[in-house]
């Protein structure tokens, strides 16, 4: 497999919800959908099966049908790079190994996420094995779900690793972002998991990019939030990011569970799905709706702006 180069890595990188029928199948027609609303206006990556993707809560087929048909979606229009995290490293690399089946560009992994005694030597083996897969690996690091906080130096060893081609910092620790930027922002593409409401800061202090929850309903926007920080358009920029963070902090009050719920909330205000999550998500409250329903027209009347 051919190496992403850093510049492809740059833009936003649009993180895929997995959309859910009533019976809590998989709306397979809605996630196509989702993809389409992403490439067609202009999303530079495209990562399903991510954390807010709900990988955990799906079956392993499940895992493998919503990579295959997202790589059917986009279809070489955008970076497509999804997630196959998970505890046994024997799935992540029969995932990869799926992924890389279907036309994946790289694949975005955490470490193992059930064991809270991991070490750095066991973290950087584990990534060494999977990058003996042949496949480019965005690193992903999220101390809040792995319980396992990779620092600045140990990405740096990582990232010495054939097949390492990017870092997801989504741990929302400024001070340590800013230190593994400077430690390996020319080295390799750092990206900021925590989406626009890091992006200002990130993208200013040389992030190649940032994930974003809102690109499937608002993906103009959040495009054009990028362009704007790349062109050094502040005031813009500025007015934009007060915009977003009126939304992502309803959405980060009670953690990782409740910004799931709150985009799925956002597909229902959208028109693009329904708002059902799996187990152990709940949805959000019809009280909580209606707060998020308010924040949700001002995106909008941006969005239709553009």
């Amino acid at each position: 497999m051919k190496e992403i180069s850093k510049e492809k890595l740059q833009g936003v990188h649009g993180l895929v919800l997995t959309p859910f029928k009533e019976n809590y199948e998989i709306d397979e027609e809605g996630l196509r959908k989702e993809i389409r609303v992403m490439v067609d206006n202009g999303v530079q990556v495209i990562t399903p099966v991510g954390s807010t993707g709900e990988f955990a809560s799906l079956t392993i087929d499940e895992h493998k049908r919503v990579i295959e048909i997202a790589a059917d979606e986009v279809n070489g229009q955008a970076l497509f790079i999804p997630g196959t995290s998970g505890a046994s490293q024997k799935v992540v690399l029969d995932l990869i190994k799926f992924a890389k089946g279907v036309g994946a560009d790289a694949v975005m992994v955490l470490p193992s996420y059930y064991y809270s005694i991991l070490t750095d030597e066991a973290v950087y083996h584990w990534y060494k094995k999977l990058a003996q897969a042949d496949t480019g690996i965005v690193i992903y690091n999220n101390p809040g779900l792995s319980k396992f906080n990779q620092s600045p130096e140990l990405l740096k060893r990582l990232a010495s690793l054939e097949h390492i081609v990017g870092i997801k910092e989504a741990h929302g620790n400024s001070i340590q972002f800013y230190k593994t930027l400077r430690m390996l922002g020319d080295k390799i593409p750092v990206l900021d998991g925590s989406g626009e409401i890091h992006g200002l800061e990130a993208i200013l202090l040389g992030a190649a990019g940032f994930y974003s929850g809102v690109a499937g309903f608002v993906p103009k926007l959040s495009v054009r939030f990028y362009h704007v920080l790349k062109e050094g358009n502040l005031k813009e920029a500025r007015r934009l990011s007060d915009l977003f963070e009126k939304f992502y902090n309803l959405c980060f009050l009670e953690g990782s569970c409740k910004m799931i719920a709150h985009y799925k909330a956002g597909f229902e205000y959208f028109g693009l799905g329904t708002s059902i999550t799996r187990p152990p998500i709940l949805p959000i409250s019809e009280e909580e709706k209606e707060k998020l329903f308010k924040v949700l027209s001002l995106l909008k009347d941006e969005e239709k702006k553009l």
